[in-house]
């Protein structure tokens, strides 16, 4: 394993995993939100190529107004219409 004061690439902590799988987790995982995948982007990537039903996938119009982050672990996100 890597020393805890630098960055432990995916493939060390995750030996068994697809080169797929690896790819999806580091574009989802950017802490610049810039650089990070969208979510019609990662439901896009090949990764998830089996499950991904563009039809049956529904996006909210907008951008978000509100993010709450009750202590409960989960978010709430409310958007504009």
């Amino acid at each position: 394993m890597c020393a805890c004061a630098q960055r432990c690439p995916f493939r060390v902590m995750f030996p068994d995993a697809s080169h797929l799988a690896i790819d999806l987790m580091e574009k989802m995982l950017q802490f610049n939100p810039e650089r990070r995948i969208t979510v019609e982007q990662a439901l896009a990537h090949p990764y998830l190529a089996q499950m991904h039903d563009p039809a049956s996938e529904l996006s909210a119009p907008g951008e978000p107004l509100l993010v709450l982050a009750p202590c409960m672990g989960f978010v709430i996100t409310i958007f504009l219409q």
